[in-house]
């Protein structure tokens, strides 16, 4: 039995990623501090609706792959130990006192790394770059011993991840996972304690076999 959800409308997908790839409605820029993942999510879908294919075979790619690119580099830390979500952030109360009596967004650089924003930056660097020669371990852009030293950073005495340097930063199998894709493309797992990590996905298994967030 047929019906109208059986074709997908190819174009029709490609074309609404291309657009969220050069704007977006105002309602999102609540998300601006997460632009990098709504980028993420572009592009993977693109690349599986094989419009990044189309750049090899018939160099018609709708999308300046370079530039994007370019924008995600940008968003790495002065430090190199990963990656922001995007151009702004919302200070902390600290910093309204001192540069922010208004509470607005600050659009400077805070310089502090997310491991969620680092996970999906690499992994879309990669995604966009997949036809050359171009590897995330082979990057001369890539300093892998500060990434495993903010990795190691990050890990709790629990095994889990917490997504920033800060204390009270959140820390579930989230973060977890996205500390073994970025030890998987670095190809250098220093950075995770694999007996503590393996302990913690034991502990998050649920009464029906599933794994869920928290223990």
């Amino acid at each position: 039995m047929s019906s109208s959800l059986d074709a997908l409308d190819r174009q029709r997908h490609v074309r609404y990623f291309c657009y969220c790839l050069r704007q977006l409605p105002m309602q999102y820029s609540a998300l601006d501090t997460n632009r990098l993942t709504l980028v993420h999510f572009a592009i993977q879908a693109l690349d599986l609706l094989g419009v990044l294919d189309e750049d090899v075979n018939n160099n018609k790619c709708p999308i300046d792959k370079e530039a994007i690119s370019e924008w995600i580099w940008s968003l790495q830390t002065p430090q190199q130990n990963g990656f922001q979500g995007g151009t702004t952030w919302f200070p902390s109360d600290s910093d309204n006192d001192n540069d922010n009596d208004n509470g607005n967004l600050n659009l400077t650089e805070r310089g502090e790394a997310h491991i969620a924003m680092t996970y999906t930056a690499l992994c879309t660097l990669q995604t966009l770059n997949y036809s050359s020669d171009w590897t995330i371990q082979n990057s001369a852009k890539i300093n892998k011993q500060a990434i495993v030293h903010e990795l190691q950073q990050l890990q709790r005495d629990d095994g889990s991840y917490q997504c920033c340097v800060h204390s009270s930063s959140e820390h579930d199998m989230r973060f977890l996972y996205c500390a073994c894709c970025i030890s998987y493309m670095i190809n250098d797992w220093s950075g995770v304690d694999i007996p503590k990590a393996v302990e913690y996905i034991v502990r998050c298994k649920s009464y029906d076999g599933s794994i869920a967030l928290l223990p």
